[in-house]
């Protein structure tokens, strides 16, 4: 189904019973660029080692300290989706102006060889003119 669609957002642990977290954020970097990742852990206490910070430092979006607050969760989905949503927007309008630009250009070109046309008429009848 992630290969059909891609989910807007991937929500993992780090540690997982019969998976690595950073092997599944590597791999999503890698296939689907445009998802964006939280990474959930509480295993760096236990360990004494702070893997949320490893985590930010190979690109995900954002990290949760576990426990953690449902509303802690739902602020950073809101963000990063409004980031996203955001980004769309603005790759819209860039695209838009774009094509606006290509079709004022055109019109441009279309009346230049109107007005050429209509040069060549005035001349062809002045033409006409001195020939009768």
């Amino acid at each position: 189904m992630q290969r059909q669609k891609p989910a807007d957002v991937l929500i993992t642990d780090i540690f997982m019973p019969d998976s690595d977290g950073f092997e599944l954020i590597a791999t999503v970097r890698r296939e689907y660029p445009e998802t964006k990742i939280v990474v959930m852990s509480g295993g760096g206490q236990k360990l004494k080692r702070d893997y949320l910070s490893s985590a930010e430092l190979i690109g995900v979006d954002a990290t949760l300290q576990k426990p953690f607050e449902i509303n802690d969760l739902l602020e950073v989905l809101k963000t990063l989706l409004a980031a996203s949503h955001a980004g769309e927007l603005l790759q819209y309008r860039a695209d838009r102006a774009g094509v606006l630009e290509r079709v004022a250009l055109r019109h441009r070109r279309v009346v230049d060889r109107g007005r050429g046309a209509e040069q060549r008429r005035r001349h062809a009848e002045a033409a006409w003119r001195i020939r009768r």
